[in-house]
C-alpha cells in the first residue's frame, strides 16, 4: 500500500531538515508533501532540499485548509498521514500508524492512552486540550480519547466529499472523523514532544475558530437541531396568525389552527430546504417537495387537531398553550417523515 505524509507548515524552515531525516529513518517508500503557508520561501526551500514535494499556498491560508488541499492532491494514494512540521509529532511513531492502517480505517496517535503523554505542558494548556476534547466527544460514534490529535492516518476510501468540508478551525482531524465513513478506528500512543524551535500557533483566534467549527459539526451531525430551530421560526408565524384569527376575527380556534398551520408549514418547508437538508438539494424538486410536505402535514393533521382539542377541551388548557405542546409532540413524527420521504438521500450508482 502506498502512503503519503501531509505536513502543513508555517515558518518551520528550522525544523524541516530534522523532521524529514527522522521520517526517512523511520519509514521507507513514503511520499512527503509539505503544504506551506509561510510568508517567505525559507520553509519551502528547506523542504525542496530535503527531497519533499512542496506546494506553496498564497490564498485561503490556514492549517485546516492546507490539509484539505493536500488531501485533494493525494486522494489517489491508499493511506494518508497528517502530522505537524514542528517535530512535536515524533516520526518514530509512523511505523505503528502505518501498520495499524493495514487493519483499520482510521488511526489516531493519542496522548491520552497508556504509553502516551505530553512533555512540558503547563496546567492551562492541559485544561484547554481536555475541555476541547470533551466538547467534541458527543459527535463521535466511536470512543476516541484524543480527538484533538493532529497526528493521524487514514484510508482515503473513507474520506468524505472534500467539497462539503469548509473548515474554520485548526482541528481538521475532528472534521474528517465526524464526516468520514469510518468502520474501524484505533489509537496508538505517542509522546507529544516539546517544541525545540519556533513558536506555538495556538492563540485565542484559533480557539474561537474551533468553537465555531464545533457548532457547525453539531448542526451537521444532529440534523434535528436545525429542524427544531426552523420549527421555532415557524412558530413565530403560526402563533400570531392563530391568535389574531381567534381573538380579533372570532374564528374558532381549530379553524384558526388549520390556517396558521398552512402558513407555518410553508415557511418551515422553505427554510428546511435551504438549511436543514441543504446537502440533499441536488435531486430535490422544490415545488414537488412543498406539495409532499403539505401532504405530510395533511396526513398528520387529524392527530394534530385531535390532540389540540383534547388539551384545550378536556384538560382545560388555553388554546395557545395547547398548540405549543402539540407542536412539540408532533415534532418527532414530522422530522422522521421529512428525512425519509421528502428530502431523501441521494442514491449512489450501482455497477453490476
Amino acid at each position: 500500500m502506498n502512503s503519503t505524509i501531509i505536513i502543513p507548515t508555517y515558518d518551520e524552515a528550522e525544523n524541516i531538515p530534522e523532521l524529514v531525516r527522522r521520517i526517512r529513518a523511520s519509514v521507507d517508500s513514503v511520499k512527503i508533501l509539505v503544504m506551506d503557508d509561510s510568508p517567505d520561501c525559507k520553509t519551502a526551500d528547506a523542504a525542496w532540499q530535503a527531497g519533499c514535494g512542496v506546494i506553496r499556498r498564497t490564498r485561503n491560508k490556514g492549517l485546516a485548509q492546507s490539509v484539505i488541499e493536500g488531501i485533494g492532491y493525494e486522494k489517489g494514494t491508499d493511506y494518508i498521514i497528517v502530522m505537524d512540521g514542528d517535530c512535536q509529532h515524533p516520526p518514530e511513531t509512523l511505523p505503528r500508524i502505518i501498520n495499524a492502517l493495514d487493519k483499520h480505517d482510521f488511526v489516531v496517535a493519542s496522548r491520552y492512552i497508556r504509553g502516551g503523554g505530553c512533555k512540558d505542558w503547563g496546567l492551562g494548556r492541559k485544561v484547554i486540550s481536555k475541555v476541547a476534547n470533551w466538547l467534541a466527544m458527543p459527535l463521535m460514534k466511536f470512543e476516541v480519547k484524543d480527538l484533538m490529535s493532529g497526528f493521524v492516518g487514514f484510508r482515503t476510501a473513507g474520506l468524505p466529499d472534500l467539497d462539503e468540508i469548509k473548515p474554520k478551525g485548526f482541528k481538521i482531524v475532528t472534521e474528517i472523523l465526524v464526516r468520514g465513513d469510518w468502520h474501524s478506528i484505533v489509537e496508538v500512543p505517542y509522546i507529544f514532544e516539546a517544541r525545540k524551535r519556533g513558536k506555538s500557533k495556538l492563540n485565542s483566534k484559533q480557539i474561537t475558530a474551533y468553537m465555531k467549527q464545533l457548532v457547525q459539526l453539531y448542526l451537521y451531525k444532529f440534523r434535528w437541531i436545525k429542524f427544531g430551530i426552523v420549527g421555532l421560526t415557524g412558530s413565530a408565524v403560526q402563533f400570531p396568525v392563530l391568535y389574531c384569527l381567534t381573538e380579533f376575527a372570532h374564528v374558532p380556534y381549530l379553524a384558526s389552527a388549520t390556517v396558521s398551520t398552512f402558513f407555518a408549514a410553508t415557511s418551515n418547508y422553505l427554510l428546511n430546504h435551504i438549511w436543514t437538508f441543504d446537502d440533499r438539494q441536488k435531486e430535490h424538486n422544490l415545488f414537488r417537495g412543498w406539495v409532499k410536505y403539505l401532504m405530510m402535514a395533511g396526513v398528520t393533521f387529524p392527530a394534530y387537531l385531535g390532540l389540540l382539542a383534547l388539551l384545550t377541551e378536556v384538560v382545560g388548557l388555553w388554546y395557545m398553550l395547547s398548540m405549543a405542546i402539540t407542536i412539540v409532540i408532533m415534532f418527532v413524527i414530522n422530522y422522521k417523515v421529512s428525512g425519509v420521504w421528502i428530502w431523501t438521500k441521494q442514491k449512489i450508482e450501482q455497477i453490476s
